[in-house]
């Protein structure tokens, strides 16, 4: 039978479990925002893939504008060199969303990281607590089997003695003792 401190130590044990499972629900949900913020990552840099290419083209462009400059005039080259500039007007301004996108990202990940962190330190604190908890009911319900068990046979021996002496003692004879 359960003493009422081991009774109390298994209600504490079963609550430190409970409270573990609650920890364990919230380092999951870390870890989907976590993917989340991965996936968000993905599509920056598909982004920047994209505008990487559109700057790549726009290099190429100008470097057709130097060469056509020794064929064409003038004028050609003046309205050239204005539609590249406004291409890279917009490649700039779209670098920056880009960059100002990363650096959020970037931010919000180092954020969840480091709450997931300190999910998993409490979590791996939590579990050698209730691990150590674990050990000392284990060692204290040997102790109490073993105490329960010494008296019990005493008592027996006892009984046996008792009745050994009496009429069913005389009527059956002695019991083996073992």
């Amino acid at each position: 039978m359960t003493t009422p401190d081991g009774a109390e130590r298994f209600l504490q044990l079963e609550n430190s479990a409970t409270e573990l499972l609650e920890e364990l629900e919230q380092l999951n949900q870390g870890t989907r925002n976590y993917n989340e913020a991965a996936a968000s990552m993905e599509s920056v840099e598909s982004s920047v893939k994209g505008l990487t290419d559109a700057l790549t083209s726009v290099s190429k462009q100008l470097e057709g504008v130097i060469v056509g400059l020794r064929d064409v005039g003038l004028p050609a080259v003046l309205d050239r060199t204005q539609s590249l500039e406004s291409e890279l007007a917009s490649a700039k301004i779209e670098l920056q969303s880009v960059r100002q996108s990363v650096q959020e990202s970037s931010s919000k990940l180092e954020a969840e990281l480091t709450g997931t962190r300190t999910e998993i330190r409490s979590l791996q604190q939590s579990c050698s607590e209730i691990m150590t908890a674990l050990e000392d009911l284990g060692l204290n319900l040997g102790e109490k089997l073993e105490e329960s068990r010494s008296s019990l046979i005493s008592r027996l021996d006892s009984i046996i003695r008792f009745h050994s002496g009496s009429v069913f003692g005389k009527l059956f004879g002695k019991p083996d003792h073992k």
